[in-house]
């Protein structure tokens, strides 16, 4: 009886102090948090000449992807070098790339976390004005992180990136307009590289989220 007595008198509190958030006007909008609008821009330059039998060309590319979500990213630029050889009957063409992809996850996590998070919750503390690590309005006592506490507070990171090179080599010889032999060769390495770190500051690590 008495347990009864302290659960349903500790659903009253919990009702009571989100009414208060609400009372004092407390409305996040916590879905505005993670978002921000981004230009994204494309370059590309590219140069050809050459003499008798020999053309060359050369390529450069960049281009900027920044997502929706604060602080990700994807930055893509590359090069390439193509040599065209042809007589009245060889013809030998090759080209040389470079790829090199870097990406980076934004620190404010996933946008699920702020769909899940309630209007009630404040950002900043009233009293003092610092942005609240944890809210303990949740029956059974396992409180809520505030993902912002986290970006303001860690240097949490989570980036990648990939190097690729590639090389094809075609060539084709005519006996006679109508007959012809033809021959394709290539290769391509692609080195990839991620990391991934969480500041031992997390709310993560001190919260009582953690079960053993």
């Amino acid at each position: 009886e008495d347990e009864t007595y302290t659960k349903i008198f500790s659903r009253e509190k919990l009702y009571h102090m989100k009414k208060n958030q609400i009372l004092q006007g407390v409305d996040t909008y916590w879905l505005s948090q993670p978002l921000e609008t981004m230009f994204n821009h494309t370059h590309s330059l590219s140069v050809e000449g050459g003499v008798d039998d020999v053309r060359v060309g050369l390529d450069a590319r960049y281009s900027n992807q920044n997502g929706v979500m604060k602080d990700s990213k994807r930055d893509n630029m590359g090069a390439g070098v193509t040599i065209d050889y042809r007589t009245n009957k060889l013809q030998i063409k090759n080209k040389s790339s470079i790829n090199l992809v870097k990406s980076q996850n934004s620190p404010y996590g996933s946008f699920s976390t702020y769909v899940n998070l309630k209007p009630y919750y404040n950002l900043y503390d009233m009293s003092t004005g610092e942005i609240v690590k944890e809210y303990e309005w949740i029956d059974g006592g396992v409180p809520e992180r505030n993902p912002i506490w986290n970006v303001v507070n860690t240097k949490n990171y989570d980036r990648s990136e990939y190097v690729e090179y590639a090389n094809n080599f075609a060539m084709n010889y005519f006996f006679t307009d109508q007959i012809y032999i033809k021959g394709t060769f290539s290769v391509s390495r692609k080195v990839e590289d991620s990391e991934k770190f969480v500041d031992p500051k997390d709310s993560y690590f001190g919260s009582s989220l953690i079960q053993g």
